[in-house]
């Protein structure tokens, strides 16, 4: 496993609940674990096997509307 580091911007973690950023975590340490970048069947099989479709879509969707909340929606396009 590389060891640079899991950056997660500010105006993200201001503006989810305390779930998600164990989510947003566990997410990037999956790609860690699996050594991917995308999100393919290797990364989803162990996404898949500590979370529920519906809470990655819950939580998901939050980070996605933090996103859209903060500056980085505009910096993103």
């Amino acid at each position: 496993m590389e060891k640079d580091p899991i950056v997660i911007s500010e105006d993200v973690l201001e503006n989810v609940s305390e779930d998600c950023i164990t989510y947003i975590i566990v997410h990037e340490v999956i790609h860690k674990l699996t050594n991917t970048r995308g999100h393919g069947a290797k990364f989803l099989n162990k996404l898949f096997s500590i979370y529920s479709m519906d809470e990655i879509t819950k939580y998901e969707m939050e980070i996605y509307y933090a996103i859209q909340k903060s500056n980085l929606g505009t910096k993103l396009l």
